[in-house]
């Protein structure tokens, strides 16, 4: 049922971010590479255990792979692309996938789009050097988190980055077919965002919190950086 919601709601037009994510950009230029200049980097991430084929190998010439998980329409995979970085996206939602693949003809930026099952990663262990997922562990029941959580580990060589959803004083609803689907499962806080990311180093923790002075509605997000024990 949830799976439908998605795919109802990406087809409704929910979820279409087309900008790539500041704390996603910080998180780059700290930990993986920096824009020094247009189409020019500085490594600082050091991939000494999966280094660059030669060139007259047909594999990809780029030796940092990244893992989107929850894609989406796949604008946060296609920046990472910007970066050279060989980018894989997955999401449960095949409407979301198929505009993936749309917006990256679109941009003529390549990267490599899949569905996925919900409950495994079909990647072998340690083969991305590092993972996002910006936004959608909120949505994952928090039963299955754990698993999920495993999962990414699992296929992930070094670093995590997630971007998370906190206590805010309004819901996130959206309107399907005249029902509404509250697509947040939990919300992060203070105390749980430790007990949930306990199987992982803890590197840093961004909590941002805006409030409106209109309507004094609250709206918390933290954005956390994990390194693989």
């Amino acid at each position: 049922m949830m799976k439908n919601n998605w795919d109802l709601s990406y087809k409704n037009g929910y979820n279409h971010n087309l900008y790539p994510n500041e704390e996603l950009i910080r998180f780059l230029n700290t930990f993986i590479k920096k824009q020094v200049d247009i189409g020019q980097f500085k490594n600082i991430y050091n991939n000494t255990t999966n280094p660059p084929p030669p060139p007259t190998s047909n594999i990809s010439t780029l030796n940092i792979r990244a893992l989107d998980f929850g894609c989406g329409i796949g604008r946060q995979t296609l920046f990472l692309s910007e970066f050279d970085i060989e980018s894989h996206g997955i999401d449960i939602s095949k409407q979301a996938i198929d505009k993936a693949k749309k917006l990256s003809e679109q941009l003529n930026i390549k990267a490599i789009f899949e569905i996925y099952d919900g409950k495994n990663i079909k990647f072998r262990d340690n083969f991305f050097d590092f993972s996002i997922s910006l936004g959608v562990l909120n949505c994952i029941p928090i039963a299955n988190l754990p698993n999920i959580l495993r999962e990414i580990k699992r296929v992930t060589k070094k670093y995590c980055f997630f971007t998370l959803i906190g206590d805010i004083s309004h819901k996130i609803k959206y309107n399907i077919d005249n029902k509404n689907f509250n697509p947040i499962e939990f919300y992060f806080n203070d105390e749980n965002i430790f007990e949930i990311f306990n199987e992982f180093q803890i590197i840093n923790i961004n909590k941002n919190t805006k409030e409106s002075l209109i309507n004094r509605d609250i709206y918390t997000t933290y954005s956390i950086t994990l390194q693989k024990n």
